[in-house]
């Protein structure tokens, strides 16, 4: 007997070695499946192998995911049982879903064996015999199930999926030892498969939270509006962190508010925290922002813990909750950048068919891009105060030029007074008169090109309002245009504008006046950057696109200027003109962000890389119609 033992301890460790060479480095799922097919027949001397796996998306069912031999249809059919329903009744229950749902192993000897486990209980559905062994074209099975070894794949109590071998070659059934090795094999086989799962899982994770930090990235140095940056940072977060819900808040003057949220959270935005109350200052929020910690909850009763630290679930949490009820766990960063908090990040509830809570990964992933949101927060907040300073520093020239007009126009009419008292007495020489007469069309001039200073100081000092109506983007193009073009006679203008453009919610005069702005500046360009006097040309095309309006205003002029690094034609004062403010862009850019949309420039080039024109263009949100 003694001998007997050792004989079998022998051969399960021959199997065993040999598994685990063969598993080694194996981290690709259908490659470890693979090998564990292979195997199987191999070792076992067995004509069939299948493997079911719980379905994704599907827990409570199973589907066979690899199959070798007759088992190979079984794989190619994706064939599944639902071991709800079985459980409940609605659906034939079958041999392999009672092993799912018991987790218990067996070894059926023959068809007798079968039968007699049948009659004891054993459930076994025959709603795929045929489409393992086949029939001939009289209708009659080519083969059958002669044995058949079958045990739970697991992973401590959880049961992941099944694998079965059928019908030993060279003998009538398997042996008792094969069966301990078979099982043995088949808990190496369930580690094998989630170290798989979870080495594919991190991968993704990292790719995902490597893409996270790049989109971050790029949104901190392009044109993202605030708003629409914090909504794509959570939803990435929750996406690639698989939580249920992200919060972002912001704290500014003694009050921290969440300002975006995904998921359940999403209604929260707005609430805030008073850091100076008493009550509010012990909620768990206020403690990361307070402290500058970060807060990893595990489980309800972790929770409890806290609260014995006198930290407490505050007034917008139980918004969500109501107390404890739905929290599971949740992971808070705190956005620091030096010493100074801004505000922090918050995950909550961990997907459980990905985790029982958000592991040490996610807390080190989501403490960096915490930083990354810091300094975006930190960007925006020295825009803000920039654009604040420049509009303040508009609003006081804009007042101090148009007292310098007012005296210009003054001595415009005096000028002219003269001019035509001079001109009726006849007392100057024809050259003086055509002097005199230039003199005041200078000053004219001048005091024109004042009053188009002042009102593009005045417009870039006030914040854009919008007073909008529903009406024809087409028709409204064309009537800016022919406006623009008003001034500029010997200018052509081409029309490529779609006929499936909807209504669109607009502020007529504010959009007229940009578009206006964009054609002028355009024909300007052509007129005074073009050596050999080309006439200005302008094509003005429009499309839609996927939820997308798009407006293309390109001219034949010498392209964008070139600027020094770092300067941007859109900012404040950005201008290579003699003439101009630098405000007309960054005021069109204003106003078409204010519509929910976008705008951005470059040159064109020709084949030979010859700039022949400059292109803008303006993406708008399709369907934004009030009604």
């Amino acid at each position: 007997m003694e001998d007997q033992d050792t004989h079998l301890s022998l051969n399960i460790n021959t199997i065993l070695n040999e598994v685990a060479t063969a598993f080694a480095g194996k981290f690709h799922r259908d490659e470890l499946l693979q090998k564990t097919l292979d195997l199987s027949q191999k070792l076992f001397h067995a004509e069939v192998c299948a493997i079911f796996l719980r379905k994704k998306g599907s827990p409570n069912v199973i589907e066979c995911v690899a199959g070798s031999g007759y088992g190979k249809k079984l794989a190619e059919g994706r064939k599944c049982y639902d071991i709800d329903k079985e459980e409940k009744g609605l659906k034939e229950k079958s041999f392999t879903g009672h092993i799912a749902a018991t987790g218990k192993s067996y070894n059926i000897r023959n068809r007798s064996h079968m039968n007699e486990l049948a009659q004891g209980g054993l459930a076994w559905a025959k709603k795929h015999n045929d489409a393992i062994w086949g029939k001939d074209k009289e209708g009659n099975i080519m083969d059958e199930m002669r044995n058949i070894m079958a045990a739970p794949l697991k992973i401590g109590e959880q049961i992941t999926g099944v694998i079965k071998i059928e019908n030993k070659i060279g003998a009538e059934s398997f042996s008792e030892e094969e069966f301990s090795s078979f099982k043995a094999v088949g808990f190496m086989i369930s580690l094998a498969l989630e170290n798989a799962r979870l080495h594919q899982q991190t991968s993704e994770q990292q790719n995902n939270i490597i893409n996270v930090f790049s989109k971050v990235t790029d949104d901190i140095v392009g044109s993202f509006k605030q708003k629409d940056l914090f909504n794509t940072i959570l939803l990435s977060a929750q996406k690639n962190f698989h939580a249920e819900a992200a919060s972002l808040y912001i704290y500014d003057k003694n009050i921290l508010k969440c300002v975006a949220g995904t998921g359940f959270s999403s209604h929260i935005i707005g609430n805030y925290y008073d850091i100076t109350s008493l009550e509010d200052s012990r909620s768990l929020t206020v403690s990361v922002y307070r402290k500058q910690i970060t807060i990893k909850i595990d489980s309800k009763s972790e929770l409890k813990e806290y609260r014995h630290r006198k930290m407490y679930f505050g007034k917008i949490d139980t918004k969500q909750w109501g107390d404890t009820d739905g929290f599971r766990n949740l992971l808070a960063v705190p956005l620091v950048i030096k010493n100074e908090c801004l505000g922090l990040i918050k995950l909550e509830n961990k997907e459980p068919s990905v985790g029982d809570c958000f592991s040490d990964d996610d807390k080190f992933h989501l403490e960096t891009i915490a930083n990354l949101i810091s300094l975006t927060i930190r960007n925006f907040k020295l825009q803000d105060d920039s654009t604040r300073q420049l509009r303040l520093a508009s609003a006081k020239a804009a007042h101090r030029i148009i007292n310098q007009i007012l005296r210009y126009d003054y001595i415009e009419i005096k000028l002219e007074k003269l001019f035509d008292k001079m001109y009726q007495q006849k007392t100057l020489e024809h050259s003086d008169y055509d002097y005199l007469s230039e003199l005041i069309e200078t000053v004219s001039t001048t005091t024109e090109n004042l009053k188009k200073m002042v009102k593009q100081f005045g417009q870039f000092a006030k914040p854009v309002e919008l007073e909008r109506t529903d009406l024809d983007f087409n028709n409204l193009i064309r009537k800016a245009a022919k406006f623009a073009q008003s001034t500029e006679q010997d200018s052509r203008i081409h029309y490529n504008l779609s006929d499936d453009i909807p209504e669109l919610s607009i502020d007529k005069i504010r959009f007229s006046e940009a578009i206006q702005e964009l054609i002028k500046n355009a024909l300007q360009a052509v007129k005074e950057g073009c050596e050999n006097q080309k006439t200005p040309e302008i094509w003005l095309h429009t499309k839609r696109d996927t939820g997308k309006i798009i407006l293309q205003i390109q001219d034949n002029g010498p392209g964008l200027p070139q600027l020094e690094d770092g300067m941007n034609i859109f900012e404040p004062f950005v201008t290579l003109s003699t003439q101009g403010t630098g405000l007309g862009l960054p005021t069109v850019k204003e106003m078409v962000e204010a519509h929910g949309g976008v705008i951005k420039a470059q040159s064109i080039y020709n084949e030979t890389r010859e700039v022949k024109g400059s292109l803008f263009e303006i993406i708008l949100p399709a369907y934004n119609n009030i009604n």
